[in-house]
């Protein structure tokens, strides 16, 4: 083919003034273009960007990645791109052209030109020797200088001026969908930055366009896409044919049934790895060729295919070297007169790398799914940065990471792994640098708001040499990421690697990727751990926030809030002196885990404290407690458990509303259950009644009250779980015998539980390692370190007491 007459520098059109263009070839945008005199514009500067927190005026590589990714149909993406693509480089003239199958370039969108130059240049042939043919041949970016089309097209005025052009691929894996140019007004070519910037874009707006087009969006009604359709059927459809089956390496064959010959055309040959002239035409060859795993199945749906004419499969195949390749056929079979097969016609193509796309593409689509899903239930900063460490580091193939966290006071690390020792420290310390200036060289490249890439030590050492350097020995490679949101700048994030590591455009929009969604995540998880923070501290200020003195009794009490969500819940314990010299020991749980539970607790436990001043009873006491939660205007319920214990003579009176037992660690190592009888849940029916249960607690003795959060936990049966708990306790006590007790003692009434359990010789539990002499406190330790063990816990109230007589 020719070239198109005074056809322009890279088949761009010829700079000058003008309008944006918008076309429609096969691959091009759809409807409502940019040639329409209502949208011509003069040239202009690139309009600002008021959130990039470059002091250029540059959009931010991570809000460029957000307006694109944001665009519903072509047109509008490669306007946006166009916008985001000049504003980049500081230039205001550019266009696109879109690759045809037929090997042509056809104009998609132009801007800062005029209309003549835009219609000399819409479309390229295949052969012109110009820079966006070979950048689309070659896939590799081409910058010229004006003066090299001087001679070749002296009508273009600005071909006379000191200007240059630099020409990008438009790249979805390894296929091209077209080219990027832009009109620089100077000589000198992109600087690294600017091309790895725009390539970077380019990418994520190659990989945009291709889903929209894949999509159809947009494409119902472009009467340049109808023209564009036209020009392609006018051509001689054998010669189309022929173009597409050389451009899509589509090799024919011609199988005679009776014979068993297969004739192959050359591209055929070099698609099974065979050269030409030593293919021996024998069907046997054929299938020697095809994978051993799916011979069979190709071989069967041949024999099909002699009954339905019709043959489509794809399957492996083994090159003479080894190699494996995806081959995709079709055909269809040739009848004689009476309807007898006769043979086969039809076509094969090589799609290998069409499956290597594919799985990199699901691959891509996984990670991301993953990561969306993992830090989706990330509700605190802590259990982001886990995610990070077990989702999106093994993702990303990396072998180390750190996370920091942008603070009022600076920067700070929150979270990392694979860094240890003097490396660890040095991350540490590159916070406290940040708190009285830039620092580090890292740290000033954070102001840039652009995502930092080295594939080996010396490109590290090109962007962050310093005489402090940040690691005894840079790593491999490595990424360094900023962490952002449309409030701007959250954090940073490191990600290095054991060997060198190549970042192409799709690894590079992977980590973009991750860090955006581990920005959000991290920004939505603060505001959350702000929000926990307050609501804990509502909770703690509900509680007691000192435990009396009492004569005779040693008192531990121990509160944890649950490991999900905002911490708050409706657990409670008090103690409480009554008028005529007994202790009165509550503990209860209101249903729920929201800030209307701590409310309620919150009313329930002033309630029963103001009613236990008048001295009732335990069953008295909790009748109070009932009619006060169904008087309140809430649809909770509550369960509870009060004891009035008499410090000097160790007799108590216990009741319980739908409460866990409480439990007895006798001197000798024997734990008991008592069995108090139970009334219904608080706040479910008026007029309740609390039977009580009396007894007496031994000198040396431990009453022991829990909520269930103490016990319950997904998968465990709640009876099993309670007799651990009592292992555990009759184990502390065989190692921490109690002194002998005195004439005080009483003897106690004798076991009053459901079940009673002792240590046995040899058991080992829980409490095996704990050391002899352990206070009370330490008992406590003990029994909730099982939760806290556990990575989701309900909250837990425990009131330990032990009578010393």
């Amino acid at each position: 083919m020719p070239e198109p007459q005074d056809q322009g520098p890279g088949g761009r059109r010829p700079p000058g003034r003008g309008a944006r263009d918008s076309h429609g070839p096969v691959t091009a945008p759809a409807p409502g273009a940019y040639g329409d005199p209502a949208d011509r514009r003069p040239p202009r500067k690139p309009p600002p960007h008021p959130q990039s927190t470059d002091t250029t005026g540059r959009p931010s590589v991570a809000e460029a990645m957000a307006q694109l990714l944001a665009c519903p149909d072509p047109q509008s993406l490669l306007a946006t791109a166009m916008d985001v693509w000049l504003a980049g480089v500081g230039a205001s003239s550019g266009a696109v052209h879109l690759l045809q199958d037929d090997g042509w370039m056809r104009m998609a969108m132009g801007t800062g030109y005029e209309e003549e130059l835009l219609d000399r240049f819409r479309m390229i042939p295949p052969d012109a020797d110009l820079p966006i043919v070979e950048v689309a041949r070659t896939r590799e970016p081409v910058h010229v200088l004006a003066e090299t089309y001087r001679s070749r097209f002296p009508d273009v005025g600005p071909l006379q001026l000191q200007v240059s052009f630099s020409v990008l691929p438009l790249l979805v894996d390894d296929r091209c969908l077209g080219t990027l140019m832009v009109q620089l007004e100077r000589l000198e070519p992109l600087s690294p930055e600017e091309e790895h910037e725009l390539t970077l874009i380019s990418t994520v707006s190659a990989h945009r366009l291709d889903h929209l087009l894949s999509t159809g969006a947009g494409a119902e009604s472009d009467e340049r896409l109808d023209q564009a359709l036209r020009l392609i059927r006018g051509r001689s459809r054998a010669a189309r044919l022929e173009l597409a089956m050389t451009n899509a390496e589509i090799g024919s064959f011609d199988w005679d049934f009776a014979s068993g010959k297969l004739i192959w055309d050359d591209r055929i040959c070099r698609i099974f790895g065979f050269d030409p002239k030593d293919f021996d035409e024998r069907h046997e060859t054929f299938l020697d060729a095809i994978h051993p795993e799916d011979r069979e199945d190709v071989i069967e749906l041949l024999e099909r295919t002699k009954e339905s004419g019709i043959y489509r499969g794809e399957y492996r195949i083994v090159w003479p070297d080894g190699s494996v390749h995806w081959i995709d056929a079709g055909g269809r079979v040739v009848y004689d007169t009476q309807g007898r097969p006769m043979g086969m016609l039809g076509v094969a193509q090589d799609r290998t790398e069409q499956h290597r796309r594919e799985e990199q593409s699901a691959s891509r689509q996984r990670f991301v799914l993953d990561v969306s899903r993992a830090f989706s239930g990330a509700m605190s900063t802590q259990s982001v940065i886990g995610q990070v460490f077990d989702t999106v580091l093994p993702g990303l193939g990396g072998t180390a990471t750190a996370v920091f966290l942008r603070e009022a006071t600076g920067l700070h690390l929150v979270g990392s792994r694979g860094f240890h020792g003097p490396d660890l420290e040095r991350l540490e310390r590159l916070g406290h640098l940040a708190e009285s200036g830039p620092g580090h060289p890292l740290l000033r490249r954070l102001g840039t708001d652009r995502p930092v890439f080295f594939a080996d030590r010396a490109e590290y050492l090109r962007h962050f040499a310093s005489p402090d350097p940040l690691w005894a020995e840079p790593p491999a490679s490595g990424a360094v990421l900023p962490l952002t949101t449309g409030e701007g700048l959250v954090g940073m994030w490191i990600v290095t690697y054991a060997e060198p590591h190549e970042f192409t455009a799709d690894v590079q929009v992977a980590h973009t990727a991750a860090a955006g969604i581990l920005g959000q995540s991290l920004a939505r998880a603060q505001q959350f751990d702000a929000r926990r923070r307050q609501m804990n501290e509502l909770q703690q200020l509900m509680l007691p926030r000192n435990l009396p003195e009492v004569p005779g009794l040693e008192t531990v009490v121990r509160y944890l809030p649950g490991s999900k969500g905002l911490y708050v819940g409706g657990d409670w314990y008090d103690i409480l002196t009554m008028p005529h010299g007994t202790v009165m020991l509550a503990i209860g749980d209101v249903q729920g885990h929201s800030a209307e539970a701590a409310a309620v607790m919150g009313q329930l436990r002033t309630a029963m404290w103001a009613h236990a001043k008048r001295g009732p009873t335990p069953s008295a006491l909790m009748a109070l407690g009932n009619h006060t939660l169904t008087d309140l205007d809430t649809d909770l319920f509550a369960t509870g458990c009060l004891v009035e214990l008499d410090p000097e003579r160790g007799t108590f009176t216990a009741v319980r509303a739908g409460h866990p037992y409480p439990l007895v660690v006798h001197p000798d190592g024997r734990v008991e259950e008592l069995e108090v009888p139970g009334g219904l849940p608080l706040g479910t029916f008026t007029g309740t009644d609390y039977p009580a249960l009396a007894g007496t607690l031994p000198t040396g003795a431990i009453l022991l009250l829990f909520t269930d959060g103490l016990v319950e936990r997904p998968g465990t049966d709640y009876s099993g779980a309670v007799h651990e708990l009592m292992h555990a306790l009759a184990e502390w006590t065989a190692r921490n015998p109690a002194p002998e007790p005195g004439a005080g003692n009483g003897g106690g009434d004798g076991p009053l539980g459901r079940r009673t359990l002792a240590a046995r010789p040899g058991d080992t539990g829980p409490a095996q390692s704990v050391a002899a002499g352990l206070s009370l406190d330490a008992l406590a330790d003990l029994v909730v370190t099982p939760a806290l063990s556990r990575s989701s816990h309900d909250d837990i109230a425990v009131v330990l007491v032990r009578r010393s007589g």
